[in-house]
Order: C-alpha cells, then structure tokens, then sequence
C-alpha cells in the first residue's frame, strides 16, 4: 500500500522484518561512521543541550500527572460538605482558559 509515493508495510511480519534492519542499520553507523564495506556512513552527533532536554523530559514524564495530596483533600472536603466553589470565579476562569488567555 502507498499513501503519498511512502510504502507502508502490508503485514506485521514486514513491519518485524524492517524494525529489524531498522535497528541493524542503526548499530552498523554507530560504529566509528564506517559501514562493513569500509564506506563512510552518515553521523548523528547530539549536542550536549539536547541531551539535557531529553533528560529533563524523561524526568518531567515521570512525574504524576494529578496531585494526589488536592486530590485526597478536596474529595474529602466536597464528601464532608465543606467545599463551596464560587461558581462566578470557576466561570470567569473557564471562559479565560477558552479564550487562551
């Protein structure tokens, strides 16, 4: 199957067969730039702000994506009855959040 002159793979043993050589290509031209046929092979050198962002996203996606200790307490407050929300203050802060503001 082609979409946009691309070829897709048409059945899961080819998509298997090319994550392998995908992944032989890859170990190939980490090894000094040269190919087993003595040719030079393309580098990728990743600088060392990149790699810091990598880092810092690894760590960032790590992080639990609610507040559990909010979470625990306002549940217990809207359970206890204690939690009274200002309905015009959540309205104006929805319309702003909708607005991009």
């Amino acid at each position: 199957m082609k979409i946009n002159d691309v070829e897709l793979p048409a059945t899961p043993k080819e998509v298997k067969t090319r994550k392998s050589e995908n992944a032989k290509s890859r170990s190939s031209s980490r090894s000094g730039g040269i190919d087993s046929s003595g040719g030079k092979r393309d580098q990728i050198n990743i600088s060392v702000a990149s790699q810091q962002m990598q880092t810092l996203k690894g760590n960032y996606d790590s992080l639990p994506d609610i507040k559990v200790d909010r979470v625990s307490y306002l549940k217990q407050a809207i359970e206890s009855g204690e939690y009274k929300p200002d309905y015009h203050e959540v309205a104006g802060a929805l319309l702003k959040y909708l607005q991009g503001e």
